[in-house]
C-alpha cells in the first residue's frame, strides 16, 4: 500500500499551476478524494501551523515537505532543546546524604510575592546580582549542596504567572540536575488554550465536543452560551478565556485582570487581545516563547528523591505499591499469603 505522502503527492499531480502551486479549493478536493472526512478547517489548520498564507495559491512541495519531511512537532522539540539541552534527561538522586538540604514548595498560583517571600526565608534559594525590577531582587540561585522540588500549579489566581513560571525554568535550566519540577493540574490544562483559541473557535465548540469527562452533571458552572448572555459578552476569544478561567479552570473572577495587570507591569500591551493572545502564545509549539509549554516539557508528573516521592495532590490508597497492569499491592499480599498458608510456610 501507497504511504499517506506517496498518496497524496500522487493526488497533486496534475493540479499545480504556474511555479507548482494550487489552490487551496483544488488542494482540499484532492485530500477529500483521499480522505473524505478532511474539511476547509483542517486545511486552514495546517496552513496556519506551516506559515502559509490561505488566500494565496500553495505550493504542493512546500505543503507536503510539511507533513512529511519533518513534522511540526520534531521542528518544536528540536527548538525546545536549544532552549534546554538536557530536555529528556531525567536527573536521578539514588540517595539523599546529611549534607544535602531538600526544599519543597507548592501552589504559588501566580503569586509572585508569595513567591519572593518564600526564597527570602530558604536555606537552599537566593537572590544574587543587581536589582531586576518587576523580576525580582536580582537572579534566583541555588547554593551547592541544594536542591529545590517545585510541586505544581505554578499559575492561575495571582498576578505573576509570566514571572513565576519563567523564573523556575532559568532555574531548571541552570541547575538541571538539582531542580525538579511536578505537574499540577492548573499547569497541564494550559495546553487547551492552543487548541480552543484557534480562528473560528469559541467556548460553544468545548461542549459540543463532550467537553471534560470528569466534569459531573449537572454542571456547577454555566456553560458558554449562558456564561456570554448572563455577562453581556460577544462571543469570540475574549469570552472564551473569561469562561475557561472562570468555569472551567477554578481560577477567581480577578484572573483575567491579574493577567492583563501583568503584561502591562512587564511592559507589554495590557488589553484584553494581549491577554488572549498571552495564553494561547504560552503554549504554542511553533511560537518563540510557548513558556508554558516549556514547563510542561521539562516537568515531571513524579519526582523520586531518595526514598521520597513527590506527587500533586496525593496517590489514592489503591494506587500504592501497585504497577499498571499488575493487581494491587494488598491483592498480591494476599496471595502470597495464601500459598504460604496452604504451603505451610511460616
Amino acid at each position: 500500500m501507497a504511504s499517506p505522502s506517496h498518496r497524496i503527492a500522487q493526488a497533486l499531480q496534475g493540479l499545480a499551476g504556474p511555479g507548482g502551486k494550487v489552490e487551496r479549493c483544488m488542494l482540499l478536493e484532492a485530500l477529500c478524494s483521499i480522505e473524505p472526512s478532511w474539511t476547509d478547517a483542517d486545511l486552514l489548520k495546517i496552513l496556519q501551523a506551516a506559515g502559509m498564507p490561505a488566500d494565496e495559491p500553495i505550493s504542493c512541495d512546500a505543503f507536503l515537505s510539511f507533513l512529511f519531511e519533518e513534522s511540526a512537532a520534531e521542528r518544536s522539540l528540536a527548538d525546545a532543546k536549544t532552549r534546554f539541552p538536557q530536555l529528556g534527561e531525567i536527573p536521578e538522586l539514588p540517595r539523599i546524604t546529611d549534607d544535602m538540604t531538600v526544599e519543597f514548595l507548592t501552589d504559588v498560583e501566580g503569586n509572585w510575592d508569595y513567591f519572593v517571600h518564600f526564597v527570602s526565608l530558604s536555606q537552599v534559594l537566593h537572590w544574587s546580582g543587581p536589582e531586576r525590577g518587576a523580576w525580582g531582587p536580582g537572579e534566583l540561585m541555588l547554593r551547592d549542596q541544594g536542591y529545590f522540588v517545585f510541586g505544581g500549579d505554578a499559575v492561575d489566581k495571582g498576578p505573576g504567572d509570566i514571572r513565576v513560571v519563567k523564573t523556575l525554568l532559568s532555574l531548571k535550566r541552570r541547575y538541571w540536575s538539582r531542580v525538579f519540577i511536578v505537574l499540577g493540574n492548573r499547569d497541564l490544562c494550559k495546553l487547551r488554550f492552543f487548541a480552543e483559541l484557534q480562528d473560528g473557535e469559541d467556548g460553544s465548540a468545548f461542549e459540543a465536543k463532550g467537553g471534560a469527562y470528569w466534569i459531573p452533571d449537572p454542571k456547577p458552572s454555566p456553560d458558554y452560551e449562558t456564561y456570554v448572555q448572563m455577562h453581556g459578552l460577544e462571543r469570540g476569544h475574549v469570552s472564551t478565556v473569561k469562561w475557561i478561567l472562570d468555569c472551567n479552570m477554578g481560577c477567581q473572577k480577578t484572573t483575567f485582570g491579574a493577567r492583563r495587570h501583568e503584561l502591562a507591569l512587564l511592559g507589554g500591551e495590557g488589553s484584553d487581545e494581549a491577554v488572549v493572545w498571552s495564553y494561547r502564545d504560552s503554549v504554542d509549539p511553533y511560537g518563540s516563547d510557548p513558556w508554558m509549554l516549556d514547563l510542561l516539557r521539562v516537568g515531571q508528573l513524579a519526582v523520586i528523591l531518595g526514598d521520597s516521592l513527590f506527587v500533586h495532590g496525593g496517590l489514592y490508597e489503591e494506587a500504592i505499591g501497585a504497577m499498571p497492569g499488575e493487581a494491587p499491592a494488598v491483592s498480591r499480599l494476599k496471595t502470597v499469603a495464601r500459598g504460604a498458608m496452604a504451603s505451610g510456610t511460616d
